[in-house]
């Protein structure tokens, strides 16, 4: 996840990150998503709860990418 886009932007625009780097990294699972090893003191915590509820939620419904999913 860019620290950029986690960062300077906006919830959504973190979630469309997510959801994308997911859609297209996840296939097969295995993929970890995030920012680092931490989450960088000058993120906004909307930001953090973004990723955070974005990848939950593609993993809830098993949407990890790939075609016919």
């Amino acid at each position: 996840m860019s620290l950029v886009a986690l960062g300077r932007g906006t919830p959504e625009q973190v979630s469309a990150e997510a959801e994308g780097l997911v859609r297209d990294l996840g296939e097969g699972g295995g993929y970890m998503l995030s920012s680092s090893n931490s989450i960088a003191s000058y993120v906004p915590a909307e930001n953090a709860l973004a990723l955070g509820r974005a990848a939950a939620g593609q993993a809830a419904t098993g949407d990890c990418g790939g075609e016919g999913r």
